[in-house]
Formats: structure tokens, C-alpha cells, sequence
């Protein structure tokens, strides 16, 4: 092969490479998705220390293996990472935080899109950010409803709360 062609492939294959780490990155804003940061008082590792019922007090209809599910929270600036109990059900791994695009923008095609997108990556929707405290869902991006998987972390003094209808689990440091 002459110098010509394989300067024009090397070319190809650069520009193609590029394009595909730049889709990468501009996939979540092509839903409309916003990274979002959590409070600098809740990061870090937490361990679950005391774990009790929720608002539903201890009739609560779950089975127990969606009761109490996370032992170990590992929560950074713009991702938390779960690790359940043996035998629990919940979030699990590295999960990233977007914020919920605005529906009305989006046709309901495109928002199927984007929920599958989500789950497909992981992300976790904040809906609500405070100081000391965050609430999200489960990796049902676009869907707001109670699960035992998802709820509030509240910190409070030296502990950290999760907090939903199901659970309330009391981690520390």
C-alpha cells in the first residue's frame, strides 16, 4: 500500500474513534438529563448500623427480602454506590445522578427512550436536595412512586438516615 492510503485510513479510524467517545458524553444531554452533585455533608462511606420499620410501622406487606435492603453506602460527588445484604433486593453497584428532564418537552417515544437509556446506565434521579439530605427514586428514571429500593438519606449529626414508607435504616462511619 502507498503512503496515501494509509495516511487516509489512519485519518478514518482517528476521526471515527473521536466521534464515538464524543457521542459518548453528549448521549445524557440528548435526554435532557443534568449531572447532579450531592451535598458535601452526606459523601463518603457509610455502614448500616440499627435498621427498623418505616412510617408503615412493622406490618409493612413486603417480603423480607426488599426489607433493610443495603449494608454499605459509598456516596460521591455525582454517584452512590449500594451494596446489598446477602439475599436483599435493592439498587445495586455504581449508580449515577441525573436530574429528570421537563416531560412536556419530549414526545412519549422519546421519553421511553430516555427511561431505557437510564436504567440501561444506571441513573438515579434527585429530586430533591437539601443541605444535609437527598430523595431519589430506583433506577425507574422517569417514574415518581414509593419503593423500598429508593427514599431519603437525611444526615443527622454523626449518622446517616435512609428513610422510605418501608424502612428506616440508621447507617454510620
Amino acid at each position: 500500500m502507498n503512503k496515501k492510503a494509509l495516511k487516509l485510513i489512519f485519518a478514518f479510524v482517528l476521526v471515527l474513534t473521536f466521534g464515538l467517545i464524543g457521542a459518548k458524553t453528549t448521549q445524557a444531554a440528548a435526554y435532557g438529563a443534568k449531572q447532579q452533585t450531592t451535598p458535601k455533608r452526606i459523601r463518603g462511606t457509610w455502614y448500616l448500623y440499627k435498621t427498623s420499620a418505616g412510617s408503615y410501622g412493622k406490618n409493612t406487606g413486603l417480603q423480607k427480602k426488599y426489607l433493610h435492603p443495603y449494608r454499605k453506602l459509598r456516596i460521591t460527588a455525582h454517584t452512590i454506590t449500594f451494596t446489598t445484604a446477602h439475599g436483599k433486593r435493592g439498587l445495586k453497584g455504581n449508580c449515577k445522578l441525573y436530574k429528570l428532564p421537563k416531560a412536556s418537552k419530549f414526545s412519549s417515544s422519546k421519553l421511553m427512550k430516555a427511561e431505557k437509556y437510564g436504567i440501561k446506565h444506571k441513573w438515579i434521579n434527585l429530586y430533591r436536595i437539601k443541605k444535609s439530605s437527598i430523595s431519589f427514586t430506583d433506577q425507574n428514571w422517569l417514574q415518581l412512586f414509593q419503593s423500598s429500593a429508593a427514599g431519603n438519606l437525611t444526615r443527622t449529626g454523626s449518622k446517616l438516615v435512609f428513610e422510605n414508607g418501608f424502612n428506616r435504616d440508621t447507617f454510620r462511619r
